[in-house]
C-alpha cells in the first residue's frame, strides 16, 4: 500500500489502482475530492454526510407516505385515506420544523392533499 497525502491507493494487478480517500469533502477548484487539515472541519464533514442521509431518509418516507394516501384516493379506500392523509399532515409539519422542506412547499402540499381528501369524504 502506497499514503499520498489523505487518499490510500491499494495495488491490485499490474494496472489496477483503488484511490480511497476516507470521508470526502468536494473541492470545486480541482473537481475532486479532498479532507480538510483543521479536526473540527474534519467533524463537520461527517456530520453533514449523517445529517444528509437523515433528511434523505424522513424525505423518502414523506414522498411514500403521499404516494400511499393517492393511491388510496383513487382506489376509494376511505380506512386507508383517513390513515395516510394524518401521517402526510404530520411529516409535512416535521420536515418543516427540522429545515427539510420550506413552508411554503409544506403548504402547497397540504392543500393539494387536503382537496383530494374533500372530494373523498363528499362522493362517500
Amino acid at each position: 500500500m502506497i499514503r499520498m497525502k489523505n487518499h490510500q491507493i491499494i495495488q491490485f494487478t499490474k494496472n489496477e489502482y483503488i484511490v480511497n480517500p476516507g470521508p470526502k469533502c468536494y473541492d470545486y477548484e480541482t473537481g475532486g475530492a479532498t479532507m480538510p487539515n483543521i479536526q473540527s472541519n474534519k467533524k463537520r464533514v461527517l456530520t453533514n454526510k449523517k445529517s444528509e442521509l437523515n433528511n434523505k431518509r424522513k424525505k423518502s418516507l414523506l414522498k411514500n407516505t403521499i404516494r400511499k394516501f393517492n393511491d388510496a384516493v383513487v382506489e376509494d379506500d376511505k380506512e386507508k385515506a383517513d390513515l395516510y392523509y394524518g401521517q402526510s399532515i404530520k411529516l409535512l409539519d416535521k420536515s418543516v420544523s427540522s429545515n427539510i422542506h420550506h413552508k411554503n412547499y409544506a403548504t402547497r402540499r397540504k392543500t393539494r392533499i387536503t382537496k383530494k381528501y374533500k372530494t373523498l369524504n363528499e362522493s362517500a
